[in-house]
């Protein structure tokens, strides 16, 4: 589960209700039958900014489905899940996400990103190659329908990955970017690395044997002859920013050295590898975006509260047997 919570963020919940609450004219499709909300009635605002119900029932819908396909079977939604049940877990990550693309679009306002004619050409060829891969463009807005999307709102939601690229691509010398907050500082505090986790063996310990490792690698011996005994695949590497726990240890390394690191996690030995530069300009943006989505006003519509993730899903479940 903490894998698909890799970007979650800790929205500011204002629980005053939104101002334009209610409201949608569409009384039909997946989400209207599975909430008795329409789909483009506003659900929730961002930072003033309205949220259709659709937007977040996206959301809810392929949270529910990936914990389903991680968890496995039928889900147990009383189960305790990060201080609540699984179903207020789902319910809170969707609107995470939701939250996150709403900041995305509002930056790229900000910034003057739009969607290029080579975007919106991409979007097209990609819909018309899953067409093909269902076996039609019929049976692919089936598909569609059976997530809650039609070719609009899945464009849509495509369009909003091509922002973010572009956004990711321009942030460092943007206006965005907060005075003070540089990409070169940041890219020092990163490391990219080659690495290996080094188990305790019969009359040594984890940390000693990963010593031993970095000295015979620092010695002349190949990094990946070093680690196969351990499972080690050399031709990996991973970059490490200042909010991994390795990160500090392995910017201590100089480039082109091995070194023995220990976090609570164990002991691993690490070959420092040049910057991948392009890696640690994500993380810095992506850093940036996190803190900015956290830091969110949202505000509710009455019918917020009437949202039962448990309830949702089994009828979208239901649903969708029927499609």
């Amino acid at each position: 589960m903490k894998r698909f919570l890799a970007c979650a963020l800790a929205a500011v919940l204002c629980l005053s209700a939104c101002g334009a609450s209610g409201g949608g004219t569409v009384k039909e499709g997946l989400y209207y039958d599975a909430s008795g909300i329409c789909p483009d009635a506003v659900l929730l605002t961002v930072n003033g900014q309205d949220v259709a119900a659709q937007r977040y029932f996206y959301w809810l819908t392929y949270t529910c489905d990936y914990a389903a396909q991680a968890l496995g079977g039928g889900l147990d939604w009383s189960e305790e899940r990060e201080g609540g049940t699984l179903a207020d877990y789902v319910k809170e990550e969707a609107l995470r996400r939701t939250t996150l693309y709403a900041v995305v679009e509002q930056w790229a306002r900000q910034a003057g990103c739009e969607l290029t004619a080579e975007d919106r050409t991409a979007i097209d060829n990609q819909f018309a190659a899953n067409a093909q891969q269902y076996g039609g463009e019929e049976q692919y807005l089936a598909q569609l329908a059976s997530m809650g999307l039609d070719r609009e709102s899945a464009d849509a939601l495509s369009s909003d990955y091509y922002l973010y690229g572009h956004l990711k691509e321009a942030y460092p010398t943007s206006p965005l970017c907060p005075e003070g907050s540089s990409l070169e500082e940041y890219k020092a505090r990163c490391a990219t690395v080659s690495w290996c986790a080094v188990p305790a063996a019969e009359g040594k310990s984890a940390r000693a044997r990963a010593d031993e490792i970095a000295a015979s690698v620092n010695g002349g011996k190949p990094f990946a002859e070093a680690t196969a005994a351990l499972g080690g695949d050399g031709a990996q590497s991973v970059t490490l920013t200042p909010e991994d726990e390795l990160c500090a240890q392995a910017v201590a390394i100089a480039e082109g050295s091995c070194g023995a690191a220990e976090t609570s996690e164990g002991a691993f030995v690490l070959l420092r590898q040049p910057l991948e530069e392009s890696a640690a300009a994500g993380a810095f943006f992506d850093e940036a975006l996190s803190r900015a989505a956290s830091e969110a006003e949202i505000t509710y519509a009455d019918t917020w509260d009437t949202i039962d993730a448990a309830s949702y899903y089994e009828k979208v479940t239901a649903l969708r047997e029927k499609l």
